[in-house]
């Protein structure tokens, strides 16, 4: 979908440094303009705040809730 809503909270968790434009893109490891360093398992991030998530994360992450 190229016609993302600016608005909207997407979560690109796990980015290995394939950062997209209009998304949080996050991950662990890396320092790197445009990514959030953060713990996928602690995210920090209001609940019902996320519209859209991507996972990259090898491993689980438990998801309570999803706009």
């Amino acid at each position: 979908d190229n016609l993302l809503n600016q608005n909207e909270m997407r979560l690109n968790i796990g980015c290995g440094g394939q950062i997209w434009p209009n998304w949080e893109n996050i991950d662990l490891y890396l320092e790197k303009p445009g990514i959030i360093k953060m713990d996928a398992r602690k995210l920090e991030y209001p609940d019902n705040s996320v519209d859209e998530l991507k996972n990259e994360v090898r491993g689980r992450i438990r998801i309570t809730a999803i706009k």
